[in-house]
């Protein structure tokens, strides 16, 4: 009797603390989404009706004025097409390069090799401000200031994609390679046919990674670019605020818009990426 009670009072204690478990959790989401929603109301709204108080969570009077604006009167489109062209481009070649590295780092012995690692490793605490001078010469004297190759380009090869990509490619069998070998495959097969298809998880994890931050750069772009046409998404929502006055219609719709590539990019790989994210994270 006396454990059949204490049974059912560890069950009930059980149960209370998944319940305060779930509503912590549902607080969270709450709070984590309520901005979203908030930009995405007010894109439906005049700049007068976003500052109205109490604040309205549903628009009384929802306009498409904001996104007829955003498409008609400024070159918000043209700055959302160089933002798709250079993340597409920066994420496709950073997963070569980064993959390519971690395959030779990973699989190969070579002389230098751990030196050449650590160096690597070594590159990631220099902020990345620092070079950002050095970098904008070297871009103006070969004449790649206002292109897409300045920004795609230079940041392609990063220590960090490299040291992830070589912790996944450690969970390569070397006997999978060995067995390519015996068949015939040359060491580029090696890497694309046999290596890529394990580390896939790794791969998605790094592109999502890598589209954000191209996606989401704003400093580099707001140095090596002059011509208002070839800004990018971030820019073209900091050129809406002007000194005097600024559309928050304007820039809630802008800011909405901008969030849907990464909500597919992220769709298409979540699967993916928490996997990928922890792959070989006890690797030595």
């Amino acid at each position: 009797m006396v454990s059949a009670i204490a049974s059912k009072g560890n069950r009930r204690s059980t149960n209370l603390s998944m319940v305060a478990l779930y509503l912590l959790l549902a607080i969270g989401i709450i709070m984590a989404l309520l901005p979203f929603y908030w930009m995405f109301t007010s894109s439906f709204k005049t700049s007068g009706d976003i500052w109205v108080y109490p604040p309205e969570l549903i628009p009384k009077a929802p306009t498409l004025l904001n996104y007829s604006n955003l498409f008609t009167q400024s070159l918000f489109p043209r700055h959302f097409l160089n933002s798709t062209v250079v993340a597409i481009c920066y994420t496709v070649l950073s997963l070569f390069f980064a993959s390519l590295g971690g395959f030779a780092f990973a699989k190969y012995s070579f002389p230098g090799r751990d030196f050449l690692f650590i160096a690597l490793l070594g590159t990631m605490m220099i902020p990345t401000e620092v070079t950002l001078v050095p970098l904008f010469v070297v871009m103006s004297r070969i004449g790649w200031v206002d292109s897409y190759a300045s920004l795609i380009i230079p940041f392609s090869a990063n220590a960090f994609g490299i040291f992830m990509m070589r912790q996944n490619m450690s969970n390569v069998p070397s006997e999978l390679l060995d067995a390519g070998r015996i068949d015939g495959c040359r060491e580029f097969q090696l890497y694309h046919k046999l290596a890529l298809p394990v580390v896939k998880p790794g791969l998605s994890a790094l592109a999502i990674l890598n589209f954000l931050n191209s996606w989401n750069d704003f400093l580099w772009p707001l140095i090596i670019l002059q011509d208002k046409k070839m800004f990018t998404v971030p820019l073209s929502i900091a050129l809406m605020k002007g000194l005097d006055f600024a559309d928050y219609g304007l820039i809630m719709a802008a800011s909405s818009v901008a969030t849907l590539p990464v909500m597919v990019v992220f769709w298409l790989m979540s699967e993916h990426f928490i996997a990928g994210a922890l792959s070989g994270a006890l690797k030595g």
